[in-house]
């Protein structure tokens, strides 16, 4: 095709080629006009045009054009163009009829396999997903995308060898690819493989540091090692500080270091105890198994925000203040910030207690709101026995809130 033909079919997308002057007596049809600029064309040079327009995100356009060219002669490709514009318009279904229609010209086109089972992915339709993305690596072992779903399915499936197979042929096709990278070290995470995952999350981070997918895996790497603190300050960088505490603090709970559980959650808490009831429910699992003795998560439900009954025996205590004025301050130590004092009588949660030092939860009236805290746990009260709150009903400070003992 002609370079000036090639550019009056580009114009006619735009609306603004003209092929002579316009008679001032006769209207024009401009689709008419359209078609006349395909007379004579090779399927192929059809096609080109095609390409232009959805190219230029006139996708309308580009699938008229393209059903010019089927029409002429039906193909795999022309099929599969027709879908990938459908996609683009988000019309799954029209998309899915289109990968079909290329099946049937040629049952072996690994694009439309590729396409068909990354449609049934997204759709959760997992059995005939993988049906069609095995096809499209089996007839093409370059179908990157068809290999990093795979890796996804083979994941979910715990089969990790598989997923990580899948992982390292999608990057022989896609070298460099940062999500490939985390998703490959993922995999190796979820095997129990942390020296390997670190190394291939490090690598996506160092491609692309923004990616924060790889930043967040990365963080909870560290954690798995227990490298409690170094895993907190690199989550930060990919979620709220008050997630970082929690979810480092979920991953130390299974690793069986209770105290450091503890001291993550508690933060979490500190930082935001008003709106961070995961963090609540998972320090009070926490205190539930350190309180039975049970220092391996194996023994426990293994289960974090398993307990919704805050006055259950051993996971909760209520104690109230026994001093005038009781200091509550951001850590276990006196030379802490103080955040708020709390007067005699006051009832405050305990959430955990650390040597000489509670962390406690309290309701705060001037802003009638949640505060948290660490006070010397000398100056509250002793725990209410269980037998005496047995049956009753005991009320927070926090207004219309009630707690049933059991």
């Amino acid at each position: 095709m002609s370079k000036l033909l090639l550019a009056c079919i580009g114009a006619l997308l735009l609306g603004a080629c003209a092929t002579g002057p316009a008679s001032s007596s006769k209207e024009i049809d401009p689709q008419a006009e359209f078609l006349a600029a395909f007379d004579g064309l090779e399927p192929e040079e059809i096609i080109r045009a095609g390409d232009l327009a959805a190219a230029q995100g006139e996708s309308e356009r580009a699938l008229f054009i393209y059903n010019q060219a089927v029409l002429l002669e039906p193909s795999a490709d022309t099929w599969y163009r027709i879908g990938q514009v459908y996609v683009v318009m988000g019309q799954k279904t029209q998309a899915w009829q289109a990968y079909a229609r290329a099946l049937q010209e040629d049952a072996e086109y690994a694009p439309a396999h590729e396409e068909m089972g990354l449609l049934h992915l997204s759709m959760k339709q997992a059995a005939p997903a993988a049906k069609h993305l095995q096809k499209a690596v089996e007839f093409d072992t370059t179908r990157w995308r068809a290999h990093n779903a795979l890796g996804v399915l083979a994941d979910v499936d715990k089969n990790y060898v598989l997923a990580i197979d899948h992982y390292n042929a999608a990057l022989d096709a896609n070298p460099g690819s940062a999500m490939l990278l985390n998703n490959l070290g993922y995999s190796y995470y979820l095997s129990g493989n942390y020296e390997q995952a670190e190394v291939h999350l490090r690598m996506a981070v160092g491609l692309d540091p923004d990616y924060m997918p790889a930043v967040a895996n990365l963080g909870l790497s560290y954690a798995r090692r227990g490298e409690y603190d170094e895993a907190v300050e690199i989550l930060r960088t990919a979620m709220e500080k008050r997630q970082a505490y929690n979810d480092v603090g979920f991953i130390a709970y299974h690793n069986g270091d209770l105290d450091d559980a503890a001291w993550l959650l508690t933060e979490a808490i500190r930082i935001s105890p008003n709106y961070y009831e995961t963090a609540r429910k998972n320090l009070r699992q926490v205190r539930k198994a350190i309180v039975n003795g049970k220092r391996d998560p194996s023994e426990s439900d293994n289960t974090l925000m398993a307990d919704e009954n805050p006055a259950k025996p051993g996971t909760v205590a209520y104690r109230t203040v026994d001093t005038a004025a009781l200091n509550v301050r951001t850590a276990a130590s006196p030379q802490a910030p103080i955040a708020a004092q709390l007067a005699r009588g006051v009832e405050v949660e305990v959430m955990y207690e650390l040597g000489e030092w509670a962390f406690v939860e309290f309701w705060r009236s001037s802003d009638n709101g949640r505060q948290a805290g660490w006070v010397m746990a000398g100056y509250l009260s002793a725990v209410v026995p269980d037998a005496a709150t047995a049956g009753q009903a005991r009320v927070s400070q926090e207004p219309g809130i009630a707690v049933s003992a059991p």
